[in-house]
């Protein structure tokens, strides 16, 4: 399945980067469900997608990886080496140092040895002029919004808002002129920074949308940043007030579930579950991630919820709902899930269950 193409590593950081905007003071839903892809795309825009995905260097990371955990030492050295390694120049916390990335795959010493060699070649004299341009611009970027998420006081606060939407709109023109003059980058050329900074700008969503599904295609970026595009476009179409007037008003069960932020399966699943089963088909769940005025913890808790999914195949929020699924199957998808935030005047974060009644 297409979501299964999401990949580890270092991309974890370039993409909780373009999540705190995405996310940041939960002014956003988060949602994770392979409905919301199919919904979005064609059955052939969606194969397309995929065939694009397995020939390109995102899915050689992800196979690489897989084989390594499996200890597969052989099939890992065959995909390693199909790595570009302007991936790893984009992604790695250390790419000066190619044995940061390269001691975590269990990997053949003479296929480590022959990437060494060939990253450090590509690191030495190949780095383009337009990959350093997107660099600056994701770091700029990723600065000012870091000094916005640790500002203490309302007037500093206020400050850097304003030198945010300034820093934007100056990053938002630049690569929109370079998409017009040169058509999407490589990754050579800072693919994976550019997606940062294109899921940004909101004003231009719809402008990057078929340009990201060609990315894609051509191998130049993983599906990720076409997914938070997605996310994005489908908030737009919501808001905080329909949430709660549908929360208040609906017939409820209501039942707190906060061990999911530990990453724990609730004690109480199995009176939720009673509750679906008495009431299946003729219902419908929402499950809110109530946040308090930061949102540090939520990003911290996303995170964690989407690496314990990359590493084991599903997160507990996905094992939380596929227990739904077992006693109300008619209305429950198998791995199909949504957390909804909405920001509260509580003083500690909370994850609230609701069953509405139809």
């Amino acid at each position: 399945m297409l979501f299964q193409l999401i990949f580890q590593f270092g991309m974890y950081k370039v993409y909780i980067c373009i999540l705190l905007t995405v996310i940041a003071s939960c002014k956003t839903v988060f949602s994770q469900s392979r409905k919301v892809v199919e919904d979005t795309l064609t059955q052939v825009e969606i194969q397309q997608l995929e065939i694009g995905l397995k020939k390109s260097t995102f899915y050689a990371f992800y196979m690489a990886d897989s084989f390594s955990r499996r200890r597969d030492t052989v099939h890992c050295g065959e995909w390693f080496s199909k790595i570009d390694p302007y991936y790893f120049l984009s992604v790695a916390e250390s790419p000066a140092n190619p044995d940061s990335f390269l001691n975590k795959f269990r990997l053949p010493e003479q296929i480590k040895s022959a990437y060494r060699n060939r990253y450090n070649v590509v690191y030495s004299t190949s780095i383009t002029k337009d990959f350093l341009l997107m660099k600056q611009l994701r770091d700029e970027d990723q600065d000012i919004r870091a000094k916005l998420e640790r500002c203490g006081d309302s007037t500093t606060c206020s400050m850097l808002k304003i030198k945010m939407k300034y820093t934007d709109s100056i990053h938002f023109e630049k690569l929109y002129k370079y998409v017009q003059e040169n058509g999407w980058p490589s990754i050579a050329n800072g693919s994976l920074f550019a997606a940062l900074i294109a899921v940004h700008d909101n004003k231009r969503v719809e402008y990057y949308v078929p340009i990201f599904k060609q990315a894609i295609i051509d191998g130049k970026l993983p599906f990720e940043p076409l997914k938070l595009i997605f996310a994005k476009k489908k908030f737009s179409n919501s808001s905080f007030d329909d949430l709660r007037k549908r929360i208040d008003t609906s017939v409820k069960y209501s039942f707190v579930v906060n061990q999911l932020l530990e990453h724990r399966m609730p004690t109480n699943v199995e009176d939720i579950k009673k509750t679906i089963k008495k009431h299946c088909p003729n219902l419908d769940v929402l499950l809110i991630y109530q946040k308090a005025f930061q949102f540090d913890n939520y990003l911290k808790w996303l995170d964690k919820e989407n690496s314990i999914e990359h590493s084991n195949g599903e997160s507990i929020i996905q094992q939380f709902f596929n227990e739904f699924q077992v006693v109300c199957s008619s209305r429950f998808t198998k791995d199909v899930w949504s957390v909804y935030c909405l920001p509260t005047e509580r003083k500690t974060d909370q994850i609230m269950f609701y069953i509405l009644l139809k």
